[in-house]
């Protein structure tokens, strides 16, 4: 808890995300659970809240005794108010292995697969920044007007991380940095025009290409397969701290 407090001290307010999915509190004035687990045993449901500022494990162990647990839910502790909810026909993001909470780095962890859980929300956005923490095996993450077809969406996977425009298939920023082990990935988006990226603390710069696009009103998250520990997305572009925000970030993880 105390890296999260840091965080809130060293923006100089107490800014809230639109969207922040932890098994941390991320957000303290947030008083809600963490997330709905479903164990594999008898498909029964419990909701896990967190104990000291991090997620309940003892709760969630005892729960799922014995058996595997999958999160369904994921609450949301920012500001939209819209959860993190599986998609019909999925599993859910595996959280415990026979009654053993699964970690990275010493941190509870997810994995998912196919396309397994969507975020929509009518916020408009133009700025915005957004920080990933996990492993990949291959994620994708989109910005659109709508679910199937925006105007512009970002993509990280495995192999590298780019902004493109119009789903078109050259990517217009490109990382070729692995995320096959523990990640911290962060971006932002300036007045829907300029783009910028870091990976693991290291300042990865401004997009070759500018865009002229709208988000537009639809958030869609998706993916293809991974590991989730921590995602966060602001309305507000920090391009002159996004650095500093992703270094903050690892002082909790420990990621690099």
């Amino acid at each position: 808890m105390g890296g999260k407090r840091n965080f809130f001290r060293n923006r100089g307010s107490a800014e809230i995300p639109i969207f922040a999915f932890s098994f941390r509190l991320y957000v303290p004035t947030y008083t809600g659970d963490c997330c709905i687990v479903t164990r594999s045993s008898d498909s029964a449901t419990q909701s896990i809240g967190f104990v000291a500022g991090v997620l309940d494990i003892a709760s969630l162990e005892t729960f799922c005794s014995g058996t595997d647990g999958y999160v369904t839910t994921w609450y949301n502790q920012g500001s939209s108010g819209v959860n993190c909810v599986l998609k019909t026909g999925t599993a859910g993001g595996k959280i415990v292995t026979s009654g053993t909470t699964d970690k990275l780095n010493g941190k509870p962890i997810i994995a998912v697969t196919d396309w397994q859980f969507e975020i929509n929300d009518g916020t408009a956005l133009t700025d915005l920044t957004g920080f990933y923490v996990g492993k990949l095996v291959n994620f994708r993450n989109q910005i659109q007007n709508n679910p199937s077809s925006g105007i512009f969406h970002y993509r990280v996977v495995n192999t590298g991380f780019s902004f493109r425009h119009g789903g078109g298939p050259i990517p217009a920023y490109t990382v070729t940095s692995s995320f096959t082990t523990q990640s911290i990935v962060g971006f932002v988006c300036a007045s829907s025009t300029d783009c910028y990226c870091v990976h693991q603390g290291v300042d990865l710069g401004k997009s070759a290409i500018d865009f002229n696009a709208s988000f537009g009103n639809i958030f869609h998250m998706s993916n293809v397969a991974g590991n989730y520990q921590e995602l966060v997305y602001y309305n507000t572009a920090h391009v002159s701290d996004y650095v500093a925000m992703s270094t903050t970030i690892n002082s909790y993880y420990g990621a690099y």
